[in-house]
């Protein structure tokens, strides 16, 4: 809520953004602030690790939130400077991943806790975490796509329970 409420503040009328928000990059300065001083700095290889198999994920350690919340706010900040303030035009088409960031945050974990242990010991743990993400990409793009396209979609289909239930009820 942070997030959004920092990127709201620094949008004209149009969506764009004049220059990077501040409150951006205070939560940028926060999450810095939070990795400093949780991090292990006398076995920085033993967190690493720890970030890496999950064991922070599951404990819900606040240093793996600020660790995938620098990531977001790095990428959003690039992007921000890059379409809006530098109009370039870069990852245009990556808007996707705003408007169905709860549905790739809801299959990223699913696939991340189904994944089998003996994929990371397989093909190692990069290429693991670069499977894994192809694959949230993808069903991102999918859903996005068939969202888009009203085949078949989640609003649709609350309509229809809607009539249903006017219609019987």
């Amino acid at each position: 809520m942070l997030f959004g409420c920092a990127l709201r503040s620094a949008q004209n009328a149009q969506g764009q953004f004049r220059s990077l928000p501040k409150r951006l990059l205070a939560l940028v300065a926060g999450c810095l602030l939070t990795i400093a001083v949780l991090w292990n700095w006398n076995d920085p290889h033993d967190t690493f690790d720890a970030l890496i198999d999950a064991s922070l994920r599951i404990d819900s350690h606040p240093l793996y939130f600020s660790v995938g919340a620098l990531g977001a706010l790095t990428l959003s900040c690039g992007f921000i400077l890059f379409n809006d303030v530098r109009h370039f035009r870069l990852g245009h088409s990556l808007r996707v991943f705003g408007r169905r960031s709860l549905f790739a945050f809801g299959i990223g974990n699913i696939l991340a806790y189904i994944a089998p242990p003996a994929l990371a010991d397989r093909f190692g743990v990069w290429a693991s975490v670069v499977a894994l993400f192809s694959l949230v990409c993808i069903l991102t793009l999918l859903y996005d796509q068939i969202e888009r396209t009203r085949w078949f979609s989640l609003a649709r289909l609350t309509d229809w329970f809607r009539h249903l239930k006017t219609a019987y009820l």
